[in-house]
């Protein structure tokens, strides 16, 4: 598979999952050794409220794979690589720069499939997402988390393509 591709009814990419909905372990991926380990315990009572990960391929602004929240009514197996459907993206910063959040959802689906844009998933969704990212470092000194603005399907696909370029670029 491709790091991304376009088909026709919007790009497709592939998502490697490091915490599954509803965990309050944070878990970082290593690709050199393809094992994934525990970083810390998010703060109490605030839960992953989507699957999370990165999108295979990619380098972010702050020097990570580009992250990405997949969107799903299924709670996705840790460490699964899933081919999921860009509809949105957070714009944010923090501590180490911009880091850019990408809303997507997961292909197999049987409900979200179907969107193709940030404005067809239903209320509460982008409210929860910009919560949690907010929160979810609480508590952690020289820690912090600025929201700059919401995008569209279209913006994340800018942000995934220079995420793309900027890989390989640098040999990733």
């Amino acid at each position: 598979m491709t790091a991304a591709e376009d088909r026709g009814a919007g790009l497709l990419v592939d998502a490697r999952i490091e915490m599954t909905s509803g965990s309050t372990l944070k878990h970082i991926y290593h690709a050199e050794t393809g094992n994934i380990t525990v970083q810390r315990e998010l703060p109490k009572p605030l839960p992953n409220p989507y699957n999370y990960g990165f999108i295979h391929g990619t380098l972010g602004e702050d020097g990570d794979e580009l992250d990405v929240f997949v969107i799903s009514g299924t709670k996705i197996a840790l460490g699964a690589r899933v081919r999921a459907r860009p509809v949105g993206v957070i714009f944010m910063e923090d501590e180490n720069g911009v880091d850019d959040k990408i809303i997507a959802t997961w292909s197999g689906d049987p409900v979200y499939s179907k969107v193709s844009g940030i404005n067809e998933l239903e209320d509460g969704v982008i409210s929860t997402l910009v919560y949690y990212i907010q929160h979810n470092k609480d508590g952690l000194p020289g820690r912090f988390v600025k929201i700059n603005g919401i995008g569209s399907a279209s913006d994340a696909a800018s942000v995934i393509s220079k995420a793309l370029d900027r890989a390989r670029q640098n040999g990733k």
